[in-house]
């Protein structure tokens, strides 16, 4: 089927690097716990993340007008709606947040005649400006607010009548006035229940630094690229680790997608400078977590922490600090981690 008026998508290829996984059984931990902040998190679909000093989530992810929250390191709680004019449905599927406060929020809409559509919107730090993209038949899954102040993508196209998606993996950058920049299909490893290519709609991460993007995608291989597109690198996840819950994942990584025992990693970031965590829940019920590091110059995956008990996933950083929340919402506490030692990259 041919695309007569959308932009041509380019393959993009790199070399792959093998990496392998160093993780001692105690290693000396880059991080260690600072303060907690009392919250009440209710995760529906969508993970909070932690950006530019607060948190951003949403209460209600299907909604006429989903309620989005912020809370800051002292637990104060802000709230706001947003909304699509002639939307009787609004989900929202990806957010992110700028370190100026500026919020971008990807998903879907539906009218009162039932007419769909797929959207990037943009919300200033003040609230007083929402610019709105229209992407139909594009639909993004997630979402970056690279530094150079682009907006990034990862999303699939699908036919018009959304029964079935045409190009997996697409990854697309738009401009702040919702020119499309550049749109192009990346080869990654997806989960055999989404498809041998969904990756990207296998609880991605799309991350954004000082000077690049990260993607990890669903199936757990890692792409960075420049801020201008250009791939600098992709890297194997750590062996052995499934990513996402067990029985969500092919045997791409793992001879058992549904072996309890192994690491399930559900989160990731990348921090303002470049390093990027994994938080890696272990054991029935993930009884216990464990953050990862990626050593780009060794190529290798290293413990950042021991493991600890609990269920905790990665939100974000706090300028070069991680800040954990509970793997499940509800009303949980805010982990705000300090470094022991200078930032490794």
């Amino acid at each position: 089927m041919g695309l007569p008026n959308w932009p041509r998508l380019v393959p993009r290829v790199a070399s792959l690097l093998v990496i392998v996984t160093v993780v001692s059984a105690q290693p000396r931990p880059l991080f260690v716990a600072d303060r907690e902040v009392l919250a009440r998190l209710p995760i529906n679909g969508v993970s909070p993340i932690w950006s530019g000093g607060s948190l951003l989530g949403v209460e209600d992810s299907r909604a006429k007008a989903p309620v989005l929250y912020l809370v800051d390191r002292e637990g104060r709680r802000d709230e706001f709606l947003f909304s699509i004019p002639g939307s009787n449905l609004v989900s929202i599927s990806g957010i992110a947040k700028a370190e100026d406060g500026t919020i971008g929020l990807c998903g879907g809409a539906l009218s009162s005649e039932a007419t769909g559509t797929r959207y990037v919107a943009l919300i200033s730090s003040d609230r007083t400006q929402q610019t709105l993209i229209r992407t139909w038949p594009y639909q993004a899954e997630q979402i970056a607010l690279a530094a150079d102040g682009t907006i990034w993508t990862a999303g699939k196209i699908t036919d018009d009548a959304n029964t079935r998606v045409i190009i997996y993996n697409v990854l697309r950058r738009y401009s702040r006035q919702g020119q499309i920049l550049a749109s192009w299909s990346v080869r990654a490893n997806g989960r055999a229940r989404m498809g041998p290519d969904a990756a990207e709609a296998s609880d991605p991460y799309l991350m954004a630094s000082h000077d690049r993007v990260g993607w990890l995608a669903g199936g757990g291989e890692y792409f960075e690229y420049a801020l201008d597109g250009r791939e600098m690198a992709r890297y194997l996840p750590p062996p052995g680790v499934v990513f996402g819950w067990p029985g969500e994942t092919d045997t791409f990584n793992h001879p058992d997608p549904n072996d309890r025992a192994a690491a399930h990693v559900l989160s990731a970031s990348l921090s303002p400078n470049n390093e990027l965590l994994l938080c890696a829940l272990k054991g029935e019920r993930s009884r216990t977590w464990q953050l990862l590091r990626l050593d780009r110059q060794g190529r290798k995956w290293v413990a950042a922490t021991p493991e600890q008990s609990g269920g905790n996933r990665l939100a974000g950083f706090d300028g070069e600090n991680p800040v954990l929340l509970p793997s499940v919402g509800g009303l949980g506490k805010i982990h705000l981690f300090k470094r022991t030692g200078p930032p490794v990259r």
